[in-house]
């Protein structure tokens, strides 16, 4: 019997940060085991050495720290003022062990809604970025990923350089009175400064505009409450979610567009473009060939060889191919997107067929730096059984394929959980007792999804 306690509460600890749940948000395993769990209360309630008078009445939040076996308390650095804070989540980057916190907050009687992002690493706490998007909407139930990325790149003298970047990958609920939205907003971080030239999608948009049906039977619950996971490795998440105004539960998978395709597309361009200016009169053809053993060259520097040579022609003969009165650079812009979507399909690979596409999520340095890219498919829509309205889990495989739902009710943990069809299954019931415990039994049908 403790060998099987063990057993469930070493499951439940690895697999609570894929459930839609706010205590499956607010903690975390560190690399080195801590366990970080982030609390919400007054000063005085948390700390005691809270200040006295109407301060210590302040709602602030405070990150506890468990490592081996020593327990530590840390208030979140801009958390002690007037504003409320709502909503804290956290997520864990594996390989650096930093640890990044979010949360809303919300000045007495205003309208302004933010939502904070701060960074906990070996060094101390990071500064507050503070991610406003549209003031003036009520953001709630924000959930947070990482991915990281180390890839080969060309430096600032031409020489090949390791590189890293930290994707945080951000969900959440918006409404401002008259709309509701759920969306995402990749934050990439490079040099330990996250960059301001993230962007904001909506998420059904991005689900490449499938139609929500007429009917919206979900649960309130269901629709303000986006779910993000880690995927498959380390360069991908999923997302889970449901459109306002629709009873369809939709899920992406998001990976990283590897930074080598990206740094050879980016020097592929500029390398034609170059030649093009220096030969004036000279057509495309000709422009490709003179640039052809430079660009070349350049692929052999950062990919596999038969890899690159592919994709060298790939960009060369759509470059070559272009109409004569397209500008050099749209023309070297145009090769260079058909050389990415090109890399990123040979990763997919030809079995998957799903709906997916490329986007730009920022750019390093401005205009003129590097480009971070994502690739986007939709993993599944599904329109969703009749559910309680209750406090409901959703639990996604790592690839964002499958997925359950799961409530607890009389003694019981209910859930359905999707089939091959793209339908349900019927209810399943796990009893509850003194050899289960609720966060146990959820626990197990969330290893359900992680094995499939």
């Amino acid at each position: 019997m403790i060998a099987r306690r063990l057993l469930l509460a070493s499951l439940l600890a690895v697999f609570a940060p894929v459930a839609g749940h706010a205590a499956a948000a607010n903690s975390a395993i560190g690399a080195s085991g801590e366990l970080y769990s982030m609390h919400s209360g007054t000063y005085r309630s948390l700390f005691t050495n809270a200040p006295a008078g109407e301060a210590g009445d302040n709602v602030v939040l405070a990150l506890d720290i468990v490592r081996n076996g020593a327990s530590q308390r840390l208030l979140v650095p801009g958390t002690d003022g007037v504003e409320r804070e709502r909503w804290p989540a956290l997520t864990v980057d594996r390989a650096t062990n930093r640890v990044f916190l979010v949360w809303e907050a919300q000045r007495p009687n205003f309208p302004l809604s933010v939502l904070n992002l701060i960074a906990l690493s070996d060094e101390g706490w990071g500064s507050v970025f503070q991610f406003a998007a549209d003031p003036f909407t009520y953001k709630s139930n924000p959930q947070l990923a990482t991915t990281l990325d180390r890839y080969q790149t060309f430096g600032a003298e031409g020489e090949v350089v390791t590189a890293t970047r930290t994707i945080l990958h951000l969900v959440w609920f918006d409404d401002d009175g008259d709309r509701q939205r759920v969306l995402y907003t990749p934050l990439v971080v490079e040099g330990g400064e996250v960059l301001q030239s993230n962007r904001i999608f909506d998420l059904p948009e991005l689900a490449f505009g499938t139609e929500a049906p007429a009917a919206a039977s979900a649960p309130a619950e269901m629709r303000q409450k986006p779910q993000v996971r880690s995927g498959r490795d380390g360069q991908s998440v999923v997302i889970a979610f449901v459109a306002p105004g629709s009873d369809v539960l939709s899920s992406l998978e998001l990976r990283s567009v590897t930074g080598e395709l990206v740094s050879f597309a980016d020097k592929a361009r500029a390398q034609v473009i170059e030649t093009g200016i220096q030969n004036p009169g000279m057509g495309r053809r000709g422009i490709a060939e003179k640039a052809r053993a430079q660009v070349i060259e350049t692929g052999r520097k950062l990919m596999r060889r038969e890899v690159s040579d592919y994709l060298a022609n790939v960009f060369l003969d759509g470059f070559g191919d272009s109409a004569p009165g397209v500008a050099l650079e749209d023309a070297a812009e145009w090769a260079r997107a058909q050389v990415i979507e090109t890399g990123v399909s040979l990763r997919r690979g030809i079995a998957d067929k799903a709906l997916a596409d490329v986007i730009e999520i920022g750019r390093s340095d401005g205009t003129g730096g590097t480009s971070h890219l994502l690739d986007v498919r939709q993993a599944s829509r599904r329109e969703l059984p009749p559910l309680p309205d209750k406090d409901l889990r959703v639990f996604l495989s790592q690839k964002g394929d499958d997925a359950a739902v799961a409530w607890e009710v009389d003694g019981t943990v209910r859930y359905h959980e999707s089939t091959a069809d793209g339908g349900w299954s019927p209810v399943r019931t796990l009893a509850l007792g003194p050899g289960l415990s609720d966060e146990e039994a959820f626990a197990l049908v969330a290893r359900r999804l992680a094995d499939r």
